[in-house]
């Protein structure tokens, strides 16, 4: 049952779109799924896979990706407070090794040895901000002064490329 503008609604069991909540809680029955969707059902629920879709991680993801689509004044915004918490979240937890996640810290520090970003000493204490979290440094890898050894092994090439 969906509250929808204060009215309880009854959408059909065998309508799976609208249970996704059910899906992801894995409590969905399997056999109202259509055919190409159990194969990825069934692994969920042995625990194979890991549904995420509509979920707090996926939602971080989608922004991490949403925020490397850059405007064309970069500078200010690889910098932005907000889109780096975005991506200490996304490491919190545990989701650095995600293929989106990986495109688009690829995109950033692209454009990042590109264009440079804008000096913060916002980030300079080393205890809220370590060093070998590349994304509060995004200055340094700019400037191509940041330790490459501390770069997660995706990122090397291309820093490397354009140092």
């Amino acid at each position: 049952m969906i509250e929808y503008f204060d009215e309880p609604m009854q959408y059909p069991q065998d309508h799976w779109w609208w249970h996704l909540d059910k899906i992801v809680e894995k409590s969905y029955p399997q056999e109202l799924l259509p055919e190409y969707l159990r194969v990825v059902y069934e692994k969920a629920l042995k625990g194979e896979i890991r549904l995420i879709y509509d979920s707090y991680q996926s939602e971080l993801i989608k922004s991490w990706v949403l925020f490397c689509e850059f405007p064309d004044d970069l500078r200010y915004y690889a910098s932005a407070p907000a889109l780096l918490e975005t991506r200490e979240e996304i490491h919190q937890q545990g989701l650095d090794d995600e293929e989106d996640v990986q495109i688009a810290d690829l995109m950033l520090i692209e454009v990042v040895l590109q264009k440079g970003a804008d000096p913060s000493d916002l980030f300079d204490d080393p205890q809220k901000y370590p060093f070998d979290h590349w994304w509060w440094h995004l200055e340094k890898i700019g400037e191509k002064t940041y330790p490459v050894q501390l770069l997660p092994e995706y990122l090397r090439n291309i820093y490397l490329k354009n140092k």
